[in-house]
């Protein structure tokens, strides 16, 4: 075997043992269908950055504060620059991330709740408080 081929069977193995070590992980059992590979694992977070994505893009219009727009309007950006990524990737395991749905069978738990605390409540106020600078 190669340096190169031996490499990349060691990296495998390593992969394979972390991956193992978050078979029981009851956050993850939700979400994926059948084993914890990584294909489905990236396929777990393509459905995370889109949700990421359209709870910012749900904020955004809800809010007057110019700052708090800007700051959710790169938040849009930086979740669909990482969902580009994670699809990339998959393309790469051979996997067509355009035949991927991500939102086929609906919200996740976490993401469902965040669309339910409306931007303009006080939990909103006090959370985009704490995100931006005073203005002293």
């Amino acid at each position: 075997m190669t340096a190169a081929a031996e490499f990349v069977a060691q990296l495998d193995a390593e992969n394979r043992a972390l991956l193992e070590r978050l078979r029981p992980d009851e956050t993850l059992r939700p979400e994926a269908e059948g084993e914890l590979t990584v294909v489905n694992l990236l396929t777990i977070a393509l459905k995370n950055e889109i949700e990421a994505t359209e709870i910012a893009a749900r904020w955004l219009v809800a809010t007057d504060d110019v700052d708090v727009k800007l700051a959710l309007a790169r938040q849009v950006g930086d979740e669909a620059k990482h969902y580009r990524m994670i699809a990339e990737r998959l393309r790469e395991l051979g996997v067509d991330s355009k035949s991927v749905n991500p939102l086929a069978k609906g919200w996740g738990r976490s993401s469902s709740f965040s669309t339910r605390c409306p931007p303009r409540s006080s939990a909103w106020r006090r959370a985009s408080s704490r995100a931006r600078p005073s203005r002293s």
